[in-house]
């Protein structure tokens, strides 16, 4: 009978391990396509704003 209870408590504990395991790197996922998106999204104004200062730039010289 505690061979049993112990298989049981092993059994729950290592299911709910794993959806920790899973959400967890589900979460670490989106945290890094966010991160990348806000990263790439950052270069993008970067430069169209050095764009727009070299047209600036042009434009005053002509």
């Amino acid at each position: 009978m505690k061979s049993l209870s112990l298989l049981f408590i092993n059994t729950i504990f290592s299911t709910s391990f794993k959806k920790f395991f899973w959400y967890s790197s589900n979460y670490g996922m989106l945290f890094l396509s966010l991160f990348e998106i806000g990263f790439e999204t950052n270069q993008k104004i970067n430069r169209g704003s050095f764009l727009n200062e070299r047209e600036e730039a042009n434009e005053s010289d002509h």
